[in-house]
């Protein structure tokens, strides 16, 4: 997102530290930049909902199309396998349903790593999600059980 990114991470690598970049993935050619250099280890990449646009629309609050694309580019950009990676969603129960979270893996599979988040109900930007409830942790775990064959490695971070 920040032109002076690649910048400021070859400094941080000059002081001999590893980088992760976490994205939301709306900026592929910066991605595709700091993953040529040779800049960063590991990228984190939300996925927010399905990956298609209504569905990103409705969960992300994206309207304008291209920004939609950007994110599909970027998701393809780590499949790849330049650096290592891993897609994460954190689902929210007033967005997130089993069908949701089951076509996010038919849309990712083969990643590396995909991270079932569960939402924490703080330091929200939509004040209307402060009370909404989390999954509890068996709902967290079905959810993994029900994709976790489609990736190398499918992991829960009830935090």
């Amino acid at each position: 997102m920040h032109k002076n990114a690649p910048e400021l991470i070859s400094a941080i690598r000059e002081a001999d530290m590893r980088v992760k970049l976490d994205t939301n993935g709306s900026f592929p050619s910066m991605l595709e930049k700091l993953m040529r250099d040779g800049l960063v280890d590991y990228v984190a990449m939300d996925v927010k909902a399905p990956l298609d646009f209504d569905s990103y629309s409705r969960s992300a609050g994206i309207t304008d199309r291209r920004t939609f694309e950007r994110v599909r580019e970027s998701v393809d950009l780590l499949m790849e396998g330049a650096v290592d990676y891993e897609f994460r969603t954190t689902v929210v129960p007033a967005l997130h349903r089993a069908s949701d979270l089951e076509r996010i893996a038919e849309q990712l599979r083969g990643a590396r790593r995909f991270v079932i988040q569960n939402y924490v109900p703080r330091d929200t930007i939509d004040p209307k999600f402060l009370d909404e409830s989390p999954y509890n942790a068996e709902r967290l775990d079905e959810f993994r059980s029900m994709v976790s064959s489609m990736f190398d490695e499918c992991v829960v971070r009830n935090e």
